[in-house]
């Protein structure tokens, strides 16, 4: 008779044990995820005084992002050059998106690639029209004279319509003359995430300047 009651309870710790280890599996797989988001919202909401200018990258232009963020460029390659701001250390974040949080490709003619053909900044812009929904378009001149272009709507985002917003303008060091498009990660991380992100990107472009030198 007491057979049955000893199964039972055997059972009982089974599941008991199964649930530890799914809640245990969650924990740790959304760990970082979580992290990273709590890490952007307290970055979000400190945009005020925590700002920092940019310093120490191959690019003609500066710009102001969060104090305490992690910059890198990929070191630039076939008429481009792309700068990523993070708020984890960018070596730890690659997952198939940009690579950061935040990215501002600068596109160039390269002088040593001659194959590659530098675009026409209308046809670029044309493009990006051509590929959102329920677009608005708005362009300014921000606090360092640069004409901003800025795109919100939603598009197609690794096969999902999704809402984002995107930067463009264009500049010159002397003759030769220079794209930037700037993006929120629509791929490796979560939406709470790039919303977060947007008023920072935001800030980030109303404080772009050209130097005309590397610095």
């Amino acid at each position: 008779m007491n057979q049955p009651r000893e199964e039972s309870t055997k059972s009982s710790k089974n599941m008991w044990f199964i649930v530890v280890a799914v809640i245990m599996t969650v924990i740790v797989v959304d760990g970082e995820i979580y992290w990273w988001r709590q890490s952007v919202i307290e970055a979000a909401k400190e945009t005020e005084v925590q700002w920092r200018k940019l310093r120490g990258v191959f690019v003609y232009w500066t710009l102001e992002y969060p104090n305490g963020w992690h910059v890198a460029d990929d070191g630039g390659l076939k008429g481009r050059i792309r700068v990523m701001f993070n708020p984890e250390p960018i070596s730890q974040v690659g997952r198939g998106g940009l690579g950061a949080l935040i990215a501002l490709v600068d596109i160039f003619e390269d002088p040593f690639d001659r194959h590659v053909s530098y675009p026409k900044f209308t046809d670029v812009l044309d493009e990006v029209r051509k590929g959102f929904e329920d677009l608005k378009e708005e362009n300014f001149i921000n606090n360092g004279g640069v004409k901003i272009y800025k795109f919100t709507g939603k598009r197609e985002l690794w096969g999902v319509i999704t809402p984002d917003i995107v930067y463009y303008l264009e500049y010159k060091v002397g003759i030769d003359p220079h794209i930037v498009l700037a993006e929120v990660d629509s791929h490796a991380v979560s939406e709470v995430q790039r919303q977060a992100a947007f008023p920072i990107l935001e800030h980030m472009m109303k404080t772009f300047e050209v130097s005309g030198f590397i610095d």
